[in-house]
């Protein structure tokens, strides 16, 4: 197996060295230069796609190898190069390649090229995470004990390893999974070390993994940190404690790629008799992605289904994220802008010290969303700014629970009742949290005002 890391087309291809000088053509055969084609030919090599494409010819000069089973040793498509009166007899190659790409690299190809999919027929997808069972976890210490035996870095405890393969849980966004990007975890294997040897430390311990990933966590949360001070000054407005009638905390996650954490949005509707429905003022406004739209088309769906089967809906009303001035996308509000809406619509007024996230469908299911964890603690950092109360907590879909690997801060106030979580599977029973009144009377309040509305477009008809 030979795996060139710099696939120029010379290294891949071969080479002739330019003559020095006179010489009997006897001697030629001696500027003549193997490459990595001709070293793996038998066996299999292996590419960088990215690196492959990068360099002129040689993506169509190994499409041609792989063609015709014989390659030729030549001069570079390009570049000043001497020319040659060598002429060497084309090698017959028999060889299998691999090339390394990313996810959509093959996808790409596949549809793009005809030539690929007859040459590459196997597609190897490697899975961003695994199972935690028995079996990877033995793997994974055995992993983690290796690479510090190899960087000769100080010996982590028992607890070391257990905190790094709970951070890996952390990582996968699952419970059940171990994150397989392991380059953060030697990277963190690595910062420990150093940690634990700046405190002159005999080992790696729980303590030190906990103050890495913090360390890192604050090199990262420049933009949380800013958020949070307008918060605190006030120019965000959010309410934590209360009541209010067509406002809701929502929950966003702001990602960077390599940093993500969760950000409380103010929900908030408005509602009236009409007839142009429910107007959704970012899409209006030019900031609303097709995900964003569509989760408003579900609502309008779903508040038919629940509240006007047998009455026209003449209602308008309006759907706002508060202070958002860039464009919103994904479906993970919907369930705050549905409670939002009926609040405004019934006049019923909900609970400030809660926060939601969690997705609709017209059946009025609550489904499951991305980021749930750090929507929970961008929540709880909010509460903790603005002042714990001990009722304050956030609304997420039970079928979430699997994704709820929360930091200890949060882990803490849970376990002193000091912050809450609910788990809900449909709509009703979040209704019912909120509000504080059983579903079947908030009905009939909104079906009650709903043909009022229709009442009243009648009249004016």
């Amino acid at each position: 197996m030979v795996h060139e890391e710099v696939p120029t087309f010379a290294n891949l291809f071969g080479s002739i060295e330019p003559s020095a000088g006179a010489e009997e053509p006897s001697a030629g055969h001696l500027r003549l230069r193997p490459g990595a084609i001709h070293r793996a030919a038998g066996g299999v090599l292996v590419l960088r796609l990215q690196d492959l494409l990068t360099e002129d010819g040689a993506w169509l000069y190994l499409k041609r190898i792989l063609q015709s089973g014989k390659s030729e040793i030549q001069s570079p498509p390009t570049g000043n190069h001497v020319p040659s009166f060598l002429k060497p007899q084309p090698l017959p190659v028999d060889i299998k390649v691999v090339i390394l790409g990313s996810e959509h690299s093959y996808d790409f190809l596949y549809q793009e090229d005809p030539d690929f999919q007859k040459l590459f027929k196997v597609c190897a997808e490697f899975d961003s995470v695994m199972p935690l069972n028995d079996g990877n976890v033995s793997h994974y210490i055995a992993f983690i004990d290796g690479f510090a035996q190899d960087r000769g870095t100080l010996p982590l405890t028992d607890s070391g390893v257990a905190r790094i393969i709970a951070h890996a849980a952390r990582l996968s966004e699952y419970r059940n999974m171990l994150t397989t990007r392991f380059t953060h975890i030697t990277d963190l294997i690595l910062e420990a070390d150093f940690l634990a040897r700046k405190a002159s430390a005999g080992s790696v311990d729980a303590a030190t993994v906990s103050a890495t990933i913090e360390n890192r966590r604050y090199l990262h949360r420049l933009p949380e940190e800013k958020y949070a001070e307008m918060i605190g000054a006030r120019e965000i407005v959010l309410d934590v404690a209360g009541t209010l009638v067509g406002k809701v905390n929502g929950l966003a996650v702001h990602d960077r790629g390599y940093h993500a954490f969760g950000i409380p949005v103010a929900v908030t509707a408005q509602a009236g008799p009409g007839n142009k429905g429910v107007i959704n003022i970012e899409r209006e406004s030019g900031l609303s992605g097709e995900i964003y739209d569509k989760a408003h088309l579900i609502i309008q769906g779903l508040l038919h289904r629940k509240y006007a089967q047998d009455i026209p809906l003449a209602l308008t009303a309006s759907i706002c994220f508060e202070q958002s001035y860039t464009e919103v996308d994904g479906d993970s509000a919907s369930c705050a802008e549905f409670y939002a809406l009926l609040s405004a619509i019934a006049g019923i007024p909900l609970r400030q010290d809660l926060a939601i996230t969690g997705s609709l469908n017209q059946l009025g299911d609550v489904q499951p969303v991305g980021g749930v964890a750090e929507k929970i603690e961008g929540f709880f950092d909010t509460c903790t700014l603005l002042g714990l109360s001990g009722t304050q907590g956030v609304i997420v879909p039970a079928r979430n629970a699997n994704n709820l690997i929360l930091a200890d801060r949060v882990e803490r106030a849970l376990g002193e009742k000091s912050f809450h979580l609910w788990a809900i599977d449909n709509v009703d029973e979040g209704l019912e949290i909120f509000s504080g009144i059983p579903a079947t009377e908030f009905k009939e309040r909104v079906y009650t005002v709903l043909k009022e509305y229709a009442g009243r477009m009648r009249e004016y008809r």
